[in-house]
């Protein structure tokens, strides 16, 4: 698909690969800033930029096929984790707003992954292509299997993978176009070929973990959306709901609203069930990024204790 993209491999300074790792660089200055901003209580600020960075992974994720998806969910992790480690204290209207509005705007804006994988389907039939043409040029000759000194067998053992890995991209591309709360593992396509075996497997963790993202800017939006509505009337809001926020009250991994608390001493709890699709009670594992034991909340408490959850 020679529309899709068009990556120059011939620089390795201006490579993919070395792009991703200047993103990366580039990210971390400015979660640097952000937690500067936020120590400083310049909250408006550390929303404004942690929300451009955010926008800015987006586009990077357009850029190309799946190395790019993944750089760009890195460098999301490294624009939001801040506000998630400090939601606790965001409390600044202009700040709460900045968020909010950026939530419902990535709902829009967000990459479709089938798209990605489309694109991730053309590179990797130019790849296979590319090995079926040049197997064994870059290979040390002195250490090679028996039948790779052959000069057929290692051609028809690539081109016989092809068939099969054709049928899994048909698969894939299904699995992935469904919501996250649908997919079942035995839907991800079962491959036998050795050659499919090392690249298909690669892509069911990534489809996987496309939710969790999405789930914790969902989150941080609702959450921003609870604190205006007490600010603005002086109670939380009995329900998701009542916010009338559309799809941002969605979990992702359930198809149903957050699950969501309100008690009058502690304030409101909000996480997604994870996805394990269980309600484990607000019960979460601090260091889990994609909410793939317990549960997944909008900020990072220090320990798995449910009472860490609540928030004001």
């Amino acid at each position: 698909a020679p529309c899709k993209v068009v990556v120059d491999y011939s620089n390795p300074n201006t490579g993919a690969f070395s792009n991703g790792a200047a993103f990366r660089n580039l990210a971390r200055v400015e979660n640097y800033l952000i937690r500067s901003a936020l120590a400083r209580n310049q909250q408006a600020e550390a929303v404004e930029r942690a929300t451009a960075l955010a926008k800015f992974a987006n586009q990077v994720a357009r850029e190309g096929a799946t190395i790019d998806y993944l750089v760009a969910q890195a460098i999301r992790n490294v624009a939001l984790e801040p506000l998630h480690q400090n939601i606790q204290r965001l409390n600044n209207r202009a700040a709460l707003e900045q968020l909010l509005k950026w939530a419902r705007e990535d709902e829009r804006h967000r990459p479709a992954l089938d798209q990605i994988l489309e694109t991730e389907h053309h590179y990797t039939r130019a790849m296979t292509l590319r090995v079926y043409q040049s197997y064994g040029q870059h290979t040390d000759p002195t250490n090679l299997e028996w039948w790779e000194r052959m000069p057929v067998l290692p051609q028809v053992f690539v081109k016989s993978a092809i068939p099969e890995m054709e049928r899994a991209w048909k698969q894939i591309k299904v699995y992935a176009a469904k919501p996250a709360h649908e997919r079942r593992a035995s839907d991800f396509p079962k491959v036998r070929h050795p050659y499919n075996e090392i690249v298909i497997p690669v892509f069911k963790e990534v489809i996987d973990r496309e939710a969790a993202p999405a789930a914790k800017a969902r989150l941080l939006g609702c959450v921003a959306a609870i604190r205006l509505h007490k600010q603005r009337t002086g109670r939380y809001p009995a329900s998701l709901e009542a916010l009338r926020l559309g799809e941002l009250i969605v979990d992702p991994f359930s198809g149903k609203p957050f699950v969501y608390r309100v008690d009058p001493r502690r304030g409101f709890m909000i996480y997604s069930v994870g996805a394990d699709k269980v309600d484990d009670g607000g019960v979460v594992e601090p260091r889990d990024l994609y909410g793939e034991q317990g549960d997944l909340a909008p900020h990072s408490p220090q320990n798995a204790r449910r009472t860490d959850l609540w928030l004001r």
